[in-house]
């Protein structure tokens, strides 16, 4: 039986995958590069399926402090953020539950225009900067091994 057939596929993106988009997301949301909208308490009470810990977390959070939902869900948001970063210490299937929700607002708010800016980056990116930063350095340093031949190739040919 074929993990599609059991239900345990991972779909069109792996685990890893999703983890790397998922820090991409916060790492621009951090540096201020995107910029979200989030829905309002009247909006995720009637899609509650697509924000499920927005939806349950916010209700309870602004009935128990007696506080706006609309704040109540930004307080919310920020939380699931602070998990799947690791901010905090918690439980390892926490911080999984948290990356897999936050993954799934942000496939929702970008279907929904309330995310702006982007965030994805360049598959391998890292890799390419070393390996172009090494490159310059050995260049230079050729660039140095020149500058000293031809200084030692004038100074025996006065």
């Amino acid at each position: 039986m074929s993990e599609q057939e059991n239900g345990k596929g991972e779909g069109l993106f792996s685990k890893e995958e999703r983890r790397r988009i998922v820090r991409s997301f916060i790492e621009a949301y951090l540096r201020g590069y995107v910029k979200i909208v989030l829905p309002t308490a009247e909006e995720i009470e009637r899609s509650e399926r697509l924000y499920p810990r927005l939806a349950k977390k916010g209700k309870a959070l602004a009935e128990e402090v007696d506080l706006d939902p609309a704040i109540a869900i930004k307080e919310v948001f920020g939380e699931i953020v602070e998990m799947a970063a690791g901010s905090k210490k918690n439980a390892p299937l926490e911080v999984e539950e948290a990356i897999d929700e936050l993954f799934g607002i942000i496939i929702s708010y970008r279907a929904g225009d309330r995310i702006e800016g982007d965030f994805f980056e360049v598959p391998e990116l890292e890799k390419r900067v070393q390996s172009l930063e090494r490159r310059i350095g050995d260049i230079e340093a050729l660039l140095e091994e020149l500058r000293l031949s031809d200084r030692v190739r004038r100074d025996s040919n006065p």
